[in-house]
């Protein structure tokens, strides 16, 4: 599952260097603005931006086409979920916070 979804992750930053029109293949697309979520979508995505999003989207000839039907696409939402902060910070980090610092004894 892993390899398939950086193999379309790096397919996907590759493909606007070969093809001006991108095709999406979806399993799923949040509308955040809808609240809504549409199955089986196509989005097309000209020279860097998305133009279309729909199930009956054609599909230009020439199109670099990704099959991402397994996955779910939020286009517009950013995730900022991150495990940058899981890994343990050495006693002299200079940009510790002063709770830390505090609970480490060293300011009080």
């Amino acid at each position: 599952m892993m390899k398939a979804f950086v193999a379309s992750l790096l397919l996907f930053i590759a493909a606007p260097l070969l093809a001006q029109v991108v095709a999406l293949r979806v399993g799923a697309v949040i509308d955040p603005a809808r609240g809504t979520i549409a199955k089986n979508q196509v989005i097309l995505v000209e020279h860097g931006k998305i133009q279309r999003i729909g199930g009956q989207a054609a599909i230009p000839a020439g199109a670099a086409v990704i099959d991402l039907s397994k996955e779910w696409m939020t286009p517009g939402l950013i995730d900022a979920h991150t495990h940058m902060t899981l890994s343990e910070i050495s006693a002299d980090a200079p940009f510790r916070s002063r709770t830390s610092r505090a609970c480490a004894g060293s300011i009080s």
